[in-house]
């Protein structure tokens, strides 16, 4: 995880917007209640992303993994950062 934290601050968007996406799919490998704890981070970074197709990305990761954050933690974390766009 550590390498792909790295790959989010890559100054080539493209390579930000796959990591995104490959975070995304591999949602569902990831070990017990980690979920949370390990994707919303990326995905809220993504949607801050000044690349238009980064945001995108975090968005729809997001949405992908929905069934594994909590209403609040969307309500609370995601929702502000969406509409602050």
């Amino acid at each position: 995880m550590r390498c792909l934290t790295k790959l989010q601050v890559d100054p080539e968007p493209s390579i930000r917007t796959n990591t995104t996406i490959f975070l995304g799919r591999i949602a569902a490998q990831l070990k017990g209640g980690s979920h949370a704890r390990v994707l919303l981070p990326p995905f809220l970074k993504a949607c801050r992303d000044p690349f238009p197709h980064a945001r995108l990305a975090g968005l729809k990761a997001a949405a992908a993994c929905i069934t594994y954050f909590d209403p609040q933690s969307m309500a609370t974390k995601v929702l502000p950062v969406v509409a602050s766009r």
